[in-house]
């Protein structure tokens, strides 16, 4: 038989940090900063000009820091785009024993994608960021496997609408209750739906 396995993600290994990251201090980024952070491949179906767009209309907020790690297709033009931005910075791709440390360097996860990526596949990193306890931007079209995840622990807007796009930046930065209420939501949601262990019980005693 067949089974179907979600992306589940170790939720005794991804823990929301109660305490400042290590990299906001090896970044020099000011600890009343809110950091927007997104982590994973840089390929075209990413969609990740549209944040280097939101951080030139957002370069005079010195509050807001856009995080970019990893490597990929696009990550020269990615460089290019955003010359002389001064709240945009790029980190190399992290060891997994680093993974803990660099979610939680986040205050808010960024997951763009293009349009019609979001129908298809679930993206993995998402997983692993609302275990992590932090709100999701996402950007994906209303009623995608994608929306129904993130309404629930963020804000999704349409792909490409970056207005839309400020807009919920700025509403999550100026409230932290909000982020927090919405990471914890997050976290019940990774801890109940993809968590290890549940997974895999769930499809063997379907099997046997």
């Amino acid at each position: 038989h067949k089974r179907l396995f979600p992306n589940w993600v170790d939720v005794g290994h991804i823990l929301p940090l109660e305490r400042e990251s290590t990299f906001r201090s090896e970044l020099k980024i000011p600890g009343n900063a809110t950091v927007l952070l997104y982590s994973g491949n840089m390929g075209k179906k990413q969609g990740l000009e549209l944040i280097v767009k939101a951080a030139q209309r957002l370069v005079n907020r010195q509050d807001i820091y856009f995080v970019l790690c990893g490597d990929g297709a696009v990550k020269e033009e990615l460089l290019q785009s955003a010359e002389g931005l001064l709240n945009v910075l790029f980190m190399p791709l992290q060891p997994l024993e680093k993974l803990n440390e660099l979610l939680g360097m986040a205050d808010i996860h960024l997951l763009p994608q293009k349009d019609g990526a979001e129908d298809l596949v679930m993206p993995s990193k998402l997983t692993n960021m609302v275990a992590s306890g932090r709100p999701v931007i996402a950007t994906a079209k209303a009623d995608t496997e994608i929306e129904k995840v993130v309404r629930r622990c963020g804000i999704c807007v349409n792909p490409g609408e970056l207005d839309k796009l400020i807009i919920a930046i700025e509403e999550l930065a100026a409230d932290p209750q909000l982020r927090k209420q919405l990471g914890a939501s997050g976290r019940v949601l990774a801890a109940d739906i993809w968590e290890k262990e549940k997974i895999l019980s769930d499809a063997f005693s379907e099997q046997y």
